[in-house]
């Protein structure tokens, strides 16, 4: 059995969480074990820096570097500091959109949510927050920014699809930062689902 859950903040939102437009807008595509986020960046800035830049539980090592790859060319993604960034080289702005191929984490994270939940059937759970960036010309200022400081708005509009299958069900889950909707895609028994929610409960740190 396979499927997608995708912990989907305001998917079907035009705005982000404060009543704002979004700061940017992110389309998540999963195509059998081929994963793609395209990121369209409204405004120009030679980076653009994701909030939530947790460390893996084992190792305290950043998670996106082995599991992300940036497809689009003329930007890298870089470790500045405590934060992940989307970087444009030679000085240039990072480009207007960004394809970037990745593997969902299994790692637990230390101190944050996890960005993907791997479940024992083969469901796995994408966090639509680990997609929240905000620009910035200052690229050298990154490295200064502390862990938990005040950040700029960075909320991520997010859309999912998977290949085999529409979006089904939403499943509201209450006790995060902001609510949470997750979406199951594809041909899945909801119920038979839950039931192993309850089973992995224990695994994952968004379910206790």
């Amino acid at each position: 059995m396979r499927a997608l859950l995708a912990a989907a903040l305001f998917v079907l939102s035009g705005t982000a969480a404060n009543g704002e437009p979004p700061a940017l807008n992110v389309a998540v595509l999963r195509d059998g074990d081929v994963w793609t986020a395209d990121l369209s960046l409204p405004r120009r800035a030679k980076a653009w820096v994701f909030a939530r830049t947790p460390v893996t539980e084992n190792g305290h090592l950043p998670w996106r570097q082995p599991r992300w790859t940036v497809v689009t060319p003329g930007v890298r993604l870089e470790r500045r500091g405590v934060y992940d960034a989307l970087v444009g080289l030679n000085g240039r702005p990072v480009p207007a959109r960004v394809s970037i191929r990745f593997t969902p984490p299994p790692e637990r994270m230390a101190g944050d949510y996890d960005p993907a939940l791997v479940f024992s059937d083969g469901v796995v759970a994408l966090y639509s927050q680990q997609f929240d960036a905000f620009p910035t010309d200052d690229v050298a200022g990154i490295d200064r920014l502390q862990a938990g400081a005040d950040l700029p708005a960075s909320d991520a509009r997010v859309t999912f699809r998977d290949r085999a299958g529409q979006v089904l069900d939403l499943v509201s889950i209450r006790g995060l930062a902001r609510d949470v909707l997750w979406t199951p895609v594809g041909n899945h028994d909801q119920q038979a689902w839950l039931r192993v929610v309850v089973r992995d409960r224990n695994r994952h740190c968004w379910l206790r």
